[in-house]
């Protein structure tokens, strides 16, 4: 609603350039001359067009679903523009040890940092929304990965699209970062830990701890 009132005072301005033109040129005519300079012409008149089609433009943009399917889509898309628009998802820096280096431990051994500082390991779905925003969709394409998971609100599904994440510098893009999430059809690879080098999500084997690290989130 607020970015109509941007675009209705342009047209109203528009309209009166052009309504002050029209007088201009009746007055010229009346006493035989023209004399308006034709590149002052060609931008009232012009700016009143653009004005028009911005505001066809913007009633044209404005989303709509028709069918539940396509709402439910429009909705998903929509939480993720929100999560994309927060600040990292709260959440956490990476664990470090007292020397600043990167702390690296099995599943288990995330959990417990986690609970210690009164947080909790994000699930894999808030990992890929917190750190490639634009790679969560909820429909299949190429080069996505599906991911299906059991998250604290029962079963869901959704796909990765790796060749929108951006890589940090440095030391960190050799990392995983430990999830809550596992994997609902591999016993042994059974955890889903997000790549930090290559935005890649992937099921590993919980009691792993060499590059593995962890993110706390909120509670």
């Amino acid at each position: 609603m607020g970015e109509n009132w941007v675009e209705i005072p342009i047209f109203i301005l528009s309209f009166s350039q052009v309504y002050s033109l029209f007088c201009a040129c009746s007055h010229a005519a009346r006493e035989g001359v023209f004399r308006m300079n034709r590149v002052v012409r060609v931008f009232y008149i012009g700016s009143f067009f653009v004005s028009l089609s911005s505001i066809a433009a913007y009633a044209s943009s404005e989303p709509v679903c028709h069918s539940v399917p396509e709402c439910e889509q429009l909705i998903h898309r929509a939480q993720a523009r929100l999560q994309e628009l927060k600040p990292s998802m709260q959440l956490g820096p990476l664990a470090r040890n007292a020397d600043g280096s990167i702390a690296t431990m099995s599943r288990d051994q995330a959990r417990t940092y986690c609970d210690s500082i009164g947080k909790r390991i994000p699930h894999i779905k808030e990992l890929a929304l917190a750190l490639n925003p634009r790679g969560v969709h909820p429909d299949p394409s190429p080069g996505h990965q599906r991911r299906a998971v059991y998250n604290r609100n029962g079963f869901e599904e959704f796909y990765n699209d790796p060749t929108t994440y951006l890589r940090p510098l440095g030391e960190e893009a050799e990392y995983m970062l430990w999830s809550s999430s596992n994997h609902p059809f591999n016993d042994f690879y059974n955890v889903y830990a997000f790549s930090l080098g290559f935005g890649f999500i992937y099921g590993v084997d919980p009691n792993q701890s060499r590059l593995r690290a962890v993110r706390c989130i909120d509670k």
